[in-house]
């Protein structure tokens, strides 16, 4: 059987049944958000922008400038989120004197500890619920890739993968924790082969590029994810975050094809590596 044909297949079958939500499959910090300057909590609309929509670990958030001034620096290449907030603008009334207070919306960006160098932040005691796959783990370890906990990304300017802590990915209908997990792992190891070192892949930056890109790197997820064993079956989430990335593609499927003929050839680069490992 064609491993790549059949998961390939099975991804479109599964993406013509139109359930498109895809869920993120690890958790945010616990506790509520907190200034990691002034300690301070945040409220209202914050609390969802920097709780319940951020994969980080840490709950601690400050600007730029908090962060120099406290002696850390934030990550070249990290995205900072938007917060917003009201400040009071205060104006005379010519005529009585009297002093008026008008609320006025302002916005703010604020970088989470985990994203920051030079800091360590109160950590999270989540349990960790998934089981460690040996022959996998020495598969990941034989590429000698640079890893740093955060939100799931590669960085190609660093080349170097974030990942947020195993303890972060949970369950749900999609999958197991185990499978979350390694999922994600090999999802942005797919987008490690890219790098000009290696099969030289990233330099297109607009949005079709990285759309394609991003269909690459979950095929390529997919693809190992059989050949490990770690799903026997394409996982319906597979289907729904293809099918977003689609849509930015116009649905057009011949990039589902010309995507998957780069995943295999990035699993075929990582596997030279091992070769070259055990020679």
């Amino acid at each position: 059987m064609d491993i790549y044909k059949d998961v390939t297949d099975r991804i479109l079958e599964a993406m013509e049944s139109g359930d498109t939500d895809w869920l993120k499959p690890f958790t945010a910090s616990t506790g509520m958000p907190v200034n990691g300057v002034t300690q301070n909590e945040y409220h209202g609309i914050n609390v969802l922008l920097l709780g319940l929509l951020n994969p980080f670990q840490s709950n601690e958030w400050a600007s730029f400038k908090q962060w120099q001034r406290m002696g850390a620096n934030v990550r070249k290449g990290e995205k900072g989120t938007r917060i917003i907030f009201f400040k009071q603008l205060e104006k005379e009334d010519r005529d009585t004197g009297k002093i008026d207070r008008i609320p006025l919306l302002r916005n703010s960006t604020v970088f989470n500890a985990d994203q920051v160098d030079g800091y360590e932040s109160n950590p999270v005691d989540l349990p960790d619920l998934t089981e460690r796959l040996a022959h996998c783990d020495k598969y990941i370890d034989t590429l000698n890739i640079e890893f740093r906990t955060g939100s799931p990304c590669y960085i190609p300017s660093k080349d170097t993968i974030c990942m947020p802590e195993r303890s972060a990915f949970t369950g749900n209908a999609d999958g197991t924790p185990t499978e979350h997990y390694y999922s994600t792992l090999l999802h942005e190891v797919t987008h490690w082969t890219g790098h000009t070192s290696r099969l030289d892949r990233l330099a297109d930056r607009s949005r079709e590029g990285y759309a394609f890109e991003e269909l690459i790197a979950e095929l390529g997820a997919a693809y190992q994810c059989r050949i490990f064993g770690i799903d026997l079956e394409p996982r319906a989430d597979h289907a729904k975050y293809l099918g977003g990335w689609l849509k930015a593609l116009k649905n057009d499927k011949k990039f589902i094809f010309k995507a998957a003929a780069a995943a295999q050839k990035a699993i075929g680069f990582c596997d030279s590596l091992q070769l070259s490992e055990a020679a």
